[in-house]
């Protein structure tokens, strides 16, 4: 019934804005593979668990996996490395996360049965507090030419019904697609506190087992230094309506290949390698949660900034920590780096020190127009969204009024806002589009910003400023929007996306 009612709506809203979409109308009469793609029958299995089964956990270990390699290009090979406890078959089913009629994913390919076993255990570094898992591969799965890019799933399922999950992305270094879509893994991983026992170790109710970043999820209070793409996913962060990879992406991913825009997609470790893919796209999206951010691509996305790419920062909170990469085993790219404050970083540049970009002398702000203020989380979940300067052509066909609230939890959790100390980005035509108080944690009443302004080369960098804006976006993908899907919110962020596309400097 939950996805008749989003599908309905979907069909309603696509029909409001149809006259008001003209690249819209223009993609899906061309041959944009992301439009032909979405036409395919959808699925919503993509979602955990599937009726009749249980999502494994992370101390049982019935069935759990991560990728070799998080990225691969068609015509490549993913290898899955998973763990089945006790020895058991499982079965392998690969979903593309997208728009598909609503329903936010589409099945491509069911594998196996394969023999599945237990692998050797985990790792802990003492010193770091890393989780290793060096297990073997047991499936090599193949990805076929004709499979576009995209954020893709891999849904593992043993014979006693236990189920998990492997995300991958299928990235098109060469396709100049008018938009790029950067996953943000850097703060998955952050967060990923496997393995996670649900079962507190003492009446502070810190978990007994797993090591994130941080110490709230962190057992005895203590945070890892290191955390690494070397182990799967938690049941706390890796599952749909959990966190992780699932909390705001698919909402906007949904959103986006509804629209009919050019897409593709990459993660931040290929473009921290090759920071030059940035240049080859009309638009930059950033629409997860990107808090973790490295120099290479910091500096990438100003450097395309200046070069006249559109960037939208569609969530809040980003580019607020610098992390660095390390190889594990002989891989680059395997292991994030982030001593924060907790421990003395012993890079030897000082400016690789894994402390806030503010503190580095860069304020985010500088680039993205706002920033996370000081304890800038809110008391609760999210709040109504306040527009201003509603006579701007980025509220065109909007029907919003400046002062009056969008009643939809879209201002939060965290919220970034202008800060006067830190000055405005190098630019020109700096707007904030929303005032949207808030109460903080601290109980302390402040103010949630959205901007926009125009580069120097002529383009536009957008800022949501809330972390749950891609949650009234779209009806298609997870189900964490509900009820915050909001028309008015999808004609503006429309309306910044083509402005962008249309005044971009490069890939003309």
């Amino acid at each position: 019934m939950k996805h008749t009612i989003v599908f309905r709506i979907g069909l309603l809203v696509i029909v409001l804005l149809a006259c008001l979409l003209p690249s819209q109308r223009a993609a899906a009469e061309g041959t944009n593979p992301v439009v032909i793609e979405n036409l395919k029958p959808g699925s919503d299995h993509w979602q955990l668990p599937w009726k009749g089964y249980t999502v494994a956990d992370d101390i049982n270990l019935q069935i759990k996996g991560y990728p070799g390699a998080e990225s691969v290009a068609p015509g490549g090979t993913v290898p899955l490395k998973v763990t089945v406890n006790p020895a058991q078959s499982f079965t392998v089913d690969v979903f593309r996360l997208g728009y598909y009629h609503g329903l936010g994913g589409r099945w491509i390919e069911h594998l196996g049965p394969f023999a599945g076993a237990p692998q050797q255990p985990c790792t802990l570094e003492r010193t770091t507090l890393m989780n290793v898992c060096a297990w073997n591969t047991t499936v090599a799965l193949q990805v076929p030419p004709t499979w576009i890019s995209g954020v893709y799933v891999a849904v593992l399922s043993n014979a006693n019904k236990f189920q998990s999950l492997i995300p991958f992305w299928v990235v098109e270094e060469n396709r100049h697609s008018e938009m790029l879509f950067i996953s943000s893994i850097n703060t998955y991983e952050a967060y990923n506190d496997f393995p996670y026992d649900p079962e507190p170790s003492d009446p502070t109710g810190l978990p007994r087992t797993g090591h994130s970043l941080y110490d709230f999820s962190s057992a005895g209070s203590l945070p890892a230094v290191k955390v690494t793409f070397d182990r799967p996913f938690s049941s706390q962060y890796g599952n749909p309506g959990d966190g992780g990879v699932y909390d705001f992406e698919p909402e906007l991913i949904a959103y986006i290949e509804r629209s009919g825009y050019d897409v593709t997609y990459a993660i931040e470790p290929v473009t921290d390698a090759e920071p030059w893919l940035l240049q080859r796209h009309k638009v930059v999206v950033i629409g997860g949660h990107a808090e973790y951010q490295t120099m290479a691509n910091y500096n990438g996305l100003i450097g395309a900034r200046d070069a006249g790419v559109g960037l939208a920062f569609i969530s809040g909170n980003e580019i607020y920590w610098q992390v660095r990469y390390e190889p594990n085993a002989g891989v680059a790219r395997r292991i994030v780096v982030g001593y924060k404050h907790r421990a003395p970083d012993p890079v030897p540049d000082p400016k690789l020190r894994t402390i806030r970009w503010r503190e580095l002398g860069r304020p985010e702000q500088k680039l993205i127009g706002v920033q996370l203020p000081e304890n800038g989380w809110m008391s609760w979940g999210g709040q109504p969204w306040v527009p201003q300067n509603t006579n701007l052509w980025v509220f065109a066909n909007t029907g919003l009024r400046a002062g009056i609230p969008v009643e939809a939890e879209i201002a939060g959790y965290e919220i970034d806002k202008y800060d006067p100390e830190f000055g405005l980005p190098d630019g020109t035509d700096y707007t904030l589009l929303a005032a949207s108080p808030f109460l903080t944690t601290q109980n302390k009443v402040f103010m949630q910003n959205s901007s926009i302004y125009r580069s120097r080369a002529g383009n536009w960098v957008w800022a949501s400023g809330s972390m749950d804006w891609a949650w009234g976006l779209s009806p298609g993908g997870s189900s964490n929007g509900g009820n915050n899907v909001r028309p008015a919110l999808q004609v503006m962020t429309r309306n910044i996306l083509d402005r962008m596309i249309h005044d971009a400097k490069v890939g003309r």
